[in-house]
Parts: C-alpha cells; sequence; structure tokens
C-alpha cells in the first residue's frame, strides 16, 4: 500500500478516536448516489458494480464510442463491465477497498471495430482506495485517495503502467425543495512505461480540475442529475511546457438515479457535446452499484 495511504489511515485513527465506531454513516451521508458509492455500513462488506457503455443516441448499439472530451487514457469502444471490491470498514468515516474489474469490448459484435488496439477480454485496472467521509457546514463530503494499475490492454500497449489521484466530493442539500448541489475536485498524477515520441502523443501525465452537479430528487426512489467537466485539465507528455495545459472539451450529461434500497443504486443517463449538439456526438451509458 502506498505511503501516503498508510499516513491518512493512521492520521485518520489517531484523530476519530475508538469512539468512532459508533457513529452511523447515514446520519453523515444522506445522499443516495455517495452512500452507493461510499459502499455497505458494515466492518467487511463486498462493494461491486455493473456497467454497458454504449454508442450514441444515433448508434446505440454501435460497438465504436465518441471520445467526446479528448481525454487521454480512454477505450473508446462499446463494452460491458463489472468490478468488484472488498471494503474495510476502519471506522464508520473511514475505509479501505481494493477491487480489480473485468470488461468484455464490443459484446455485441463478434470483433472489436478496426482500428483498437486491445484484446476483446480484460482485467480492468485493479485499484486500491482509502476513503473518509465527514460533514462541514453541513455539506456532506467524501475525500479519496487511490491507486490504480493499469491492465486494459490497449491502453497498457500505449504505455500507460499507473495513477495516483485524490478527489473530494461535495454535496449540499437544500432540504424540503428537493435540490441538491454538488462539485467534485481532483487531481491525478500517471505513471508511464513508454517514453517515445509516439507515445507521449497520447499520454496525460497529470490531470486536474472541478466537475460541479445538479440535482433534483422527484421522489425516495428517483432522483434527476446533470453534471459537467467545463473545468476538466489535462498536461500532455508531448508538450515541451510542464505547465501547459489543454482544457477538455465541455461535455454535459443528463442521468437517472433510481435507489432501488440503500445499496443498490442504478444509472442511466446520456452525455453531449455541449459545442457541438449532435445525436452522433453523444455517448450512452447504464451502470448498477452493488454493496452486500
Amino acid at each position: 500500500m502506498p505511503h501516503l495511504y498508510l499516513v491518512v489511515l493512521l492520521s485518520c485513527s489517531a484523530i476519530l478516536g475508538p469512539h468512532a465506531l459508533a457513529e452511523d454513516v447515514d446520519l453523515i451521508i444522506t445522499n443516495s448516489r455517495m452512500r452507493a458509492e461510499t459502499g455497505a455500513k458494515t466492518k467487511f462488506s463486498v462493494a461491486s458494480s455493473l456497467s454497458y457503455s454504449a454508442g450514441s443516441l444515433r448508434k446505440p448499439l454501435s460497438n465504436e464510442r465518441p471520445n467526446l472530451s479528448a481525454a487521454k487514457g480512454t477505450t473508446d469502444v462499446s463494452s460491458l463491465g463489472g468490478a468488484v471490491s472488498l471494503k474495510y470498514g476502519l471506522t464508520a468515516r473511514s475505509s479501505l477497498f481494493a477491487g480489480v474489474g473485468l470488461r468484455w469490448l464490443s459484446p455485441l459484435y463478434g470483433r472489436t471495430p478496426p482500428g483498437y488496439n486491445g484484446s476483446k477480454f480484460d482485467i480492468d485496472n485493479p485499484y486500491f482506495n482509502f476513503q473518509y467521509l465527514y460533514r462541514w457546514w453541513d455539506i456532506q463530503s467524501a475525500l479519496t485517495l487511490n491507486e490504480t494499475y493499469y491492465t486494459n490492454s490497449n491502453l497498457v500497449r500505449a504505455g500507460w503502467q499507473s495513477r495516483k489521484s485524490i478527489s473530494q466530493n461535495n454535496v449540499y442539500d437544500f432540504g424540503s425543495s428537493g435540490i441538491t448541489l454538488g462539485i467534485n475536485v481532483y487531481g491525478n498524477v500517471g505513471q508511464f512505461s513508454d517514453n517515445s515520441p509516439e507515445a507521449k502523443a497520447g499520454q496525460s501525465d497529470y490531470e486536474f480540475g472541478s466537475v460541479p452537479a445538479l440535482e433534483y430528487k422527484m421522489t425516495d426512489k428517483l432522483t434527476l442529475r446533470s453534471d459537467s467537466n467545463l473545468l476538466s485539465f489535462q498536461h500532455l507528455r508531448s508538450s515541451r511546457n510542464p505547465h501547459t495545459y489543454e482544457q477538455q472539451r465541455w461535455g454535459q450529461t443528463l442521468a437517472v438515479g433510481i435507489t432501488a434500497k440503500r445499496d443498490v443504486y442504478l444509472y442511466p443517463g446520456i452525455q453531449w457535446l455541449v459545442e457541438d449538439i449532435r445525436a452522433d456526438r453523444t455517448v450512452l451509458w447504464l451502470s448498477a452499484n452493488i454493496n452486500l
């Protein structure tokens, strides 16, 4: 486990003390989506996710998937995947996760599209997380430290090795209005195995930004959500200037959150490119979080 995780883990444990184990995390996090993403309340649990990344609104069953934001380190092919992680609750607020996934590229087709440099079946990027939940000024917050190791065959062949990231997700609930505002602030640093000029052109060594979100809770089970990557930036390894950042193209989403129960959350949605709104410049997805 990276030393940074251990330092944060010990610091949080010392601050919280033994009485933190008696806390109810549902009093800290009340947002349905955040609850599903942060796992079950038990000390030992299994967090799982399933997802189908589809094509565009014009061709939803296509095996090609537009890269709307022009972000590096993505897979622009439709896929069906799932991940399972083991969660260990250090306290009600802090937890460790270790997980790995599987993915099936172009599941509706016999082969992947021309130009895709990868396998049809992959081990999907094992990862380790440290998570700390808290409130400040009645804002629900989740701090996450992450280490991901790339096993996606197309990314490994393109020289991607691992990534360290930190994110701070904040949500404020406007009471009985049903409106919730959120913002997720993040930073990523990548490590690479291929330093050739050709590989560097498709790699970003660090990324940072913030993703604002707006939710409207229609019922206890149904929520509308929209978020945006308007303030997302990446530094290309091919750039000679270490302080030159490329802003990702502005993508906007609209999704429906369906809370089947506390630990089961479904999330279908669509994303489009704000500067060029066309049916073929969209992507569709369906995901599910299931915590046991």
